[in-house]
């Protein structure tokens, strides 16, 4: 029997089929050429990688709530809506989690990722040995990955088409609260979009993302609320739960680019994660530019 060709056509049932893309949950194994069932488990980056996804909604979220609630909404407004954004990208991904295999378990089985092209098999599909016609073997190599994001992100949308509107409703003093939801519509399909083109890009350099996203926030917030010292830091609590964020996102991203070992093996690493925002207190009479005169 020949050899299928490409990197994911392969033979499938009992009677090894002609050659073709592998059902939902199978990979071609590169050796026999046969779809076999998934069943490795998932690696510490890949979690990490799932849970960057998710934190992107929340995050999106957050923003949209802090920058366009509007200034004179009540703080309980403010607290509901955080409290929600979490509450629902929460449930979201748990409710994800239960419905792939092992299903009703938070454990996942998946493929494996091998090669960027895992992700972007469309664009592989071989020609016949006689160059005549296309071979199509489509499929998601790197199962669940894909469609555990995407389903993620549907949820998202259901959540918050579930809660935010009544907490809008019953305790936005005005129009103005209205927007973080007119925001999240438009977000969410966003995020999907993004996604599915980029899903496999992001996964190889989603650590550094974050990284240097952070690092830019972090600088933004602090110039933009003339933080220069810790005694400012520390008295004002809004500023100070933004940078706290960011010292998770920062010991997540070195999380990440250490490839998620254990924590007695990379946890000097952690160590840096105040030190950006040190280094910009210590810098920032050298750089501000109100120092300088004509």
């Amino acid at each position: 029997m020949e050899s299928c060709p490409g990197l994911y056509c392969g033979r499938t049932g009992d009677n090894l089929s002609d050659c073709g893309g592998c059902p939902r949950g199978y990979r071609v194994n590169e050796t026999t050429k046969v779809c076999v069932p998934c069943d490795a488990d998932m690696s510490n980056y890949d979690w990490l990688f799932l849970g960057a996804m998710a934190l992107t909604a929340v995050l999106a979220h957050v923003f949209a709530i802090n920058f366009y609630g509007g200034k004179s909404q009540r703080k309980l407004f403010y607290g509901l809506s955080y409290l929600s954004a979490v509450v629902e990208c929460f449930m979201a991904g748990i409710v994800s989690l239960l419905i792939f295999d092992p299903k009703g378990s938070l454990n996942l089985k998946f493929c494996g990722v091998k090669r960027l092209s895992d992700w972007y098999t469309l664009f592989c599909n071989p020609k016949t040995p006689n160059y005549i016609s296309t071979i199509h073997c489509t499929q998601e190599a790197v199962y669940p990955l894909y469609t555990v994001v995407l389903t993620y992100y549907l949820f998202c949308l259901i959540m918050f088409l579930l809660l935010r509107p009544i907490i809008t409703i019953k305790f936005s003093s005005n129009k103005s609260g209205s927007t973080p939801l007119f925001f999240g519509l438009y977000v969410i399909p966003i995020l999907v979009v993004v996604y599915a083109v980029l899903g496999g890009l992001l996964y190889y350099s989603f650590p550094y993302l974050f990284l240097f996203g952070t690092l830019w926030a972090t600088a933004a917030v602090l110039n933009y609320n003339d933080i220069e010292t810790p005694r400012k830091l520390f008295k004002s609590r809004e500023t100070l739960c933004i940078i706290l964020l960011h010292c998770f996102l920062y010991g997540y991203s070195i999380a990440a680019i250490t490839k998620g070992v254990r924590l007695e093996n990379s946890g000097l690493y952690f160590i840096l994660v105040p030190a950006p925002i040190f280094f910009y207190m210590v810098t920032i009479d050298f750089t501000n530019p109100k120092r300088f005169t004509d």
